[in-house]
Parts: structure tokens; sequence; C-alpha cells
């Protein structure tokens, strides 16, 4: 699509990057399978980094916005941050 002039816009956490999913799953313990290749990032005219407070994607997670339900089942139950 880049190659055709088309913009892409998309989002991802942290722990999708390839070069930082051994980090992640090292401080989280969970280790996600799809990646994203540093070089698509490398490409990027622009970045930007939206922090999030930790309450706003757990309450996401559990109104179903984020996963499947038996996906959500896995997701974290209930955390103070």
């Amino acid at each position: 699509m880049l190659a055709a002039g088309i913009d892409v816009y998309s989002t991802l956490n942290i722990q999708h990057i390839e070069s930082l999913n051994d980090l992640v799953a090292r401080i989280t313990g969970v280790r996600v399978q799809e990646t994203v290749p540093d070089t698509v990032l490398q490409m990027a005219d622009e970045i930007k980094l939206i922090d999030l407070p930790p309450q706003d994607p757990i309450q996401r997670m559990r109104e179903g916005k984020v996963y499947m339900p038996a996906e959500a089942a896995a997701a974290p139950e209930d955390t103070d941050a």
C-alpha cells in the first residue's frame, strides 16, 4: 500500500513490536505470537506514543471491546494499578 502511495494508519500495543516482544513477555509473563517487524516501524514517517491509564484497557476488555468472550476470560481479572 505504501508503494502505491496509500497512507497507512494503525495502532498496536508495545508487546507486538518484534524487538520488544521478549522483554515485554519477561515483564508481563504474557507472550503474543502476532508481531510487527521493526522494519515496518522504521518506514513510518511519524509515530505517536499514547499511554493510557491501566484502568482504561482493563475496562475495555471487561466490556468485550478488545477480545472475544473466550479470550477475555484469560485477561486480567482485576488490577488496582
